[in-house]
Parts: structure tokens; C-alpha cells; sequence
């Protein structure tokens, strides 16, 4: 019930627009360019940890982590 609350008030509501910097455009190559520009160490910080994807896009950045070394 706390993750469902959690990931609830997180998430936007279902037919809202798209936020400012949108996952438009994106692709493979550039999915974590955000992340690696304003977190540092991030490649470090994902390293065999277990990434959870909510669904909440296309999943290029779950693909990237993974390609970091991120566990699936």
C-alpha cells in the first residue's frame, strides 16, 4: 500500500501533457543525458543495483541503466 501511494504521487495524472523536457526524442543514445549531467557519479551510483521501470515512459532509460550495469 506504501509503494502503491508513493508511486501514485509521483506519477502524473493519466491525459495530462507532456512535462517540459519530455521523453520525445529520446532513444538509447541520449536517454540518460539528464541523469549523467546533474547526478554525479551516476553510472557508480546505478552499478548492480536493481532498477524498478513503473511504466512510466518507453523504458530507454531502464534499457540505458541496464546497459550500465544496472541490474534488470
Amino acid at each position: 500500500m506504501l509503494g502503491t501511494r508513493i508511486l501514485l504521487s509521483l506519477s502524473r495524472k493519466p491525459g495530462s501533457h507532456n512535462y517540459v523536457g519530455s521523453t520525445l526524442g529520446t532513444d538509447l543514445s541520449n536517454a540518460l543525458s539528464f541523469l549523467l549531467q546533474t547526478v554525479p557519479d551516476f553510472p557508480q551510483l546505478i552499478r548492480n543495483r536493481t532498477v524498478l521501470d513503473y511504466s512510466c515512459g518507453l523504458g530507454w532509460q531502464t534499457l540505458a541503466m541496464a546497459k550500465e550495469r544496472a541490474r534488470k
